[in-house]
């Protein structure tokens, strides 16, 4: 349990966020604000954030310390390094909720790939062993660097200094899924 639950809980943080921006984002689709795009984006990326807080904070501390599950890791490193991962994630689901047709199907969606996104990230199947179209894909997810990080970072006390390659992907998925979730407001916005 100890090796594969504090990955599961980084996944759990990161699905429950995915399917709470897609339901909300398909369901106001249909009456966009009358704002600039990036405006709209941050507002609402900095809206999720502040909401996402609590439940983190009790998912990835105090069940840990509920379950007796190893935390060897140092907690500032954590904070600092969950922050570019929520991004990442709110900006993802703002990025994805433009590609749902429906609220029924963010369910579906998000809930069926739950399982993908735990083999991609590598907590039950080594990385290595897959083929590198696999590896792609779940690089691209941010449920597979959040999960290096804070196994690294909480389980075996590494630093974040040794976890930088999940910190700086993190970072660059945040940039990346920021501008595509700008781009399809905007697109949403035209239309």
């Amino acid at each position: 349990a100890s090796a594969i639950m504090p990955g599961v809980l980084v996944l759990i943080i990161q699905q429950s966020m995915l399917l709470a921006i897609c339901f909300l984002g398909v369901s106001s689709r249909r009456s966009p604000l009358k704002s600039n795009s990036v405006a709209i984006v941050i507002g609402k990326a900095l809206c999720y954030l502040t909401i996402m807080i609590v439940p983190c904070v009790f998912v990835l501390y105090f069940i840990p310390i509920i379950f007796t599950f190893p935390m060897n890791g140092n907690l500032p490193d954590l904070v600092v390094f969950f922050l570019p991962f929520l991004l990442a994630v709110i900006f993802f689901g703002m990025t994805i909720q433009h590609i749902i047709p429906d609220r029924e199907s963010t369910f579906l969606l998000i809930v069926f790939s739950s399982v993908a996104f735990v083999f991609l990230s590598g907590i039950s199947w080594p990385r290595y062993a897959m083929s590198e179209f696999w590896q792609l894909v779940g690089d691209c997810l941010p449920s597979t660097w959040g999960i290096t990080g804070y196994v690294g970072i909480n389980s075996t006390g590494a630093t974040l200094a040794q976890q930088s390659t999940a910190y700086i992907a993190l970072w660059i998925q945040t940039i990346i899924y920021f501008i595509s979730s700008c781009f399809l407001q905007w697109k949403d916005k035209q239309n």
